[in-house]
């Protein structure tokens, strides 16, 4: 395996040094898929603080081979963010799902730190679906929405590598257009 080289820096050396082993990680477990790796937020735009995560998107190459290949992605986010000694915020995609649009600040506010810079090609998500999936995280956030314990698992909830200092993992409850619609606290082995 070659050493992994950024692209660009997070202008931290710890962050930087955590990129490098999370894109190794990935580049391991999926030899030849990964097309880039994106950070977005505090640590792309330098404003970073001691308290901030890192907002890392990871896109596979075409499509995720299944869900079996896609599930493994977010497992091994899970368990990067875990090991992380900042806390990570990593969400795996795919070349298909960024094709229907992305989150304007991905587009527009991002850092690509390896592989293939695409953003010049996506586009953003319509407002209402930007605007849909903010609200209803942040209202799950603040404890406007219940708890989504008692869903039955499906595949419509999936892992969410965020691994909070304060608990355990969270999952992304995702519309059946792919749109995330909140998080919710089940266990990880689901």
């Amino acid at each position: 395996m070659a050493d992994i080289i950024l692209a660009a820096s997070t202008g931290s050396a710890i962050a930087d040094h955590i990129m490098c082993a999370i894109i190794g990680l990935f580049d391991l477990a999926f030899p030849g898929r990964l097309r880039s790796c994106y950070i977005d937020g505090s640590y792309a735009d330098g404003t970073e603080t001691a308290r901030s995560d890192i907002d890392v998107t990871i896109v596979f190459k075409d499509r995720f081979a299944d869900d079996a290949e896609r599930d493994r992605a977010v497992r091994l986010a899970g368990y990067s963010a875990a090991l992380s000694s900042l806390e990570l915020d990593v969400e795996v995609t795919d070349d298909a799902q960024v094709a229907v649009g992305v989150y304007p600040s991905l587009k527009g506010a991002s850092l690509c730190l390896y592989g293939e810079d695409q953003r010049a090609q996506w586009s953003i998500l319509p407002m209402d679906t930007w605007t849909r999936g903010h609200v209803d995280a942040r209202a799950h956030a603040c404890g406007l929405l219940a708890p989504c314990d008692g869903l039955p698992p499906s595949s419509s909830c999936r892992p969410s590598p965020r691994i909070p200092r304060s608990g355990g993992p969270f999952f992304r409850v995702c519309a059946p257009d792919g749109a995330s619609a909140h998080r919710c606290r089940r266990p990880f082995d689901t």
